[in-house]
């Protein structure tokens, strides 16, 4: 009877763990998704919700030197 009772503690245990491993992930996407902001919406409400403007408009000087000379393309890594 006692084995049964410590298999029946371990399986409980490791269900436990499953179900807490899953609403971890859950969260987690869940605050990826609110930080990622990748829709126009959330871009919109970043610079236009402000009621004053966030950058200057001028094009940083040391960016202007390195790609003064370069055709548009489609995009750029600057990072």
């Amino acid at each position: 009877m006692s084995n049964q009772v410590l298999q029946a503690a371990a399986e409980g245990s490791r269900i436990g763990a499953v179900i807490n491993a899953d609403l971890v992930q859950e969260d987690v996407a869940r605050a990826a998704a609110a930080i990622a902001g990748d829709d126009a919406g959330s871009w919109d409400a970043r610079y236009v919700g402000r009621g004053q403007r966030m950058w200057s408009g001028h094009a940083n000087a040391a960016f202007v030197a390195e790609v003064e000379g370069l055709q548009p393309g489609r995009a750029l890594d600057v990072g």
